[in-house]
């Protein structure tokens, strides 16, 4: 039941004027990015994938692919070896098409680009006021959100993946939108071999019968530190009676449930502090993610350590992408991926993490990124 949506009025002069929602934004992006050529997209990736090396990351997983183009142009920069990064490449479920041939692609995949799960939208944005709430939102009476699928569907999705030993990932804001999800697995007979590692991704409100489904069903739960910089928009959407249900990193983990650590980046709300040489943060580093777990909850309760918000970007995210024997830990018999700190950020005070600078990154041994001048002095 994926739904476009769109508020669109005329003005006086007859032109129009209004907004475009979830699916219905999707494909006019859509239809964009087909008028950008390879040699523009190629260069973009290769400009990202200095930005990510600059800041520590040697793993991405680029999670929501329109065009099977994309993977074509990873294939390429891999057999090129000029894709220095880890990639997990995953198509918009919503394309059966586009699926298939990512599925198709499995047999070819390498330790440098692996295909990962398709990935479906229950619901919106707390931005846009549609993610699914039980609630209506505080500043629009009225109005809880929108649901993208219905139970019936998503039965269908997750069975239908689970009989092929696939994965899902799918994206759920709102308190609602997460709840029907539950429903959904407590409902669907996966078949009994196939053991997926689903994700249920931001999940920015929950209510606590809801976290417990999680650990029931083994559902890794994937979060966005830096969207507690959004604490104006949250407060607006949701009241304050509702923060106690926001961001709950330390309930999940405390549940036993695999929590995981992200950007979603691009991000579209408050600005981002500085970093020590003066340049804003962008918003998809790890550092700055860290730092925002650690000490910008706006539950207090719901704040991490550093240690624990450290697995959630490598221990964690390596094992729901079934390479838990080859990534995320240092040690032996596993892939030399690591970045070099200025300072140890599990001794120092959580404050402090955001003043830490990444002086090298390596990825299988080789150095893929090395800082021209550290502000700090830096000993081993």
């Amino acid at each position: 039941m994926c739904l476009n949506t769109a508020a669109i009025y005329r003005l006086e002069l007859n032109d129009p004027v209004g907004m475009f929602f979830e699916n219905a934004a999707a494909d006019i992006l859509a239809r964009i990015e087909c008028l950008l050529p390879d040699n523009y997209i190629e260069k973009v990736i290769l400009k990202a994938q200095d930005l990510f090396l600059q800041n520590g990351i040697t793993s991405i997983n680029d999670i929501c692919i329109q065009y099977g183009r994309y993977l074509e142009l990873y294939k390429k920069l891999e057999a090129e070896k000029r894709l220095k990064l880890r990639v997990t490449a995953s198509p918009n479920g919503t394309d059966n098409n586009l699926a298939e041939e990512f599925e198709n692609s499995r047999s070819n995949q390498n330790e440098r680009l692996k295909i990962g799960p398709p990935k479906y939208f229950m619901d919106g944005s707390f931005g846009s006021r549609t993610g699914l709430l039980w609630e209506e939102y505080d500043d629009d009476p009225g109005n809880m959100g929108i649901q993208l699928y219905e139970k019936d569907e998503l039965e269908q999705i997750i069975s239908n993946n689970a009989a092929k030993g696939q994965s899902v990932n799918i994206h759920a804001i709102g308190d609602k939108a997460v709840s029907i999800l539950i429903d959904v697995f407590d409902s669907t007979k996966h078949v009994k071999s196939s053991k997926p590692r689903n994700r249920i991704e931001h999940i920015q409100i929950i209510r606590d019968r809801d976290i417990k489904g999680f650990k029931k069903h083994s559902i890794t739960a994937s979060f966005q530190p830096v969207f507690l910089y959004e604490v104006d928009l949250t407060r607006e959407r949701l009241g304050k009676e509702r923060l106690s249900r926001v961001y709950r990193f330390k309930s999940f983990i405390d549940e036993g449930v695999n929590v995981i650590f992200n950007s979603d980046w691009p991000y579209g709300g408050e600005e981002f502090p500085k970093k020590p040489d003066g340049v804003k943060y962008i918003g998809f580093e790890p550092l700055l993610g860290i730092h925002a777990a650690c000490c910008m909850q706006m539950n207090a309760n719901e704040a991490v350590t550093p240690i624990q918000a450290l697995k959630c970007y490598t221990v964690n995210p390596a094992y729901v992408n079934y390479r838990e024997e080859e990534l995320g830990k240092l040690k032996k018999g596993f892939f030399a991926d690591f970045a070099v700190l200025s300072k140890d950020i599990t001794k120092i005070k959580a404050e402090d993490i955001i003043n830490t600078e990444v002086i090298e990154t390596y990825i299988s041994g080789e150095k893929v990124y090395e800082v021209k001048e550290s502000l700090d002095s830096f000993t081993s």
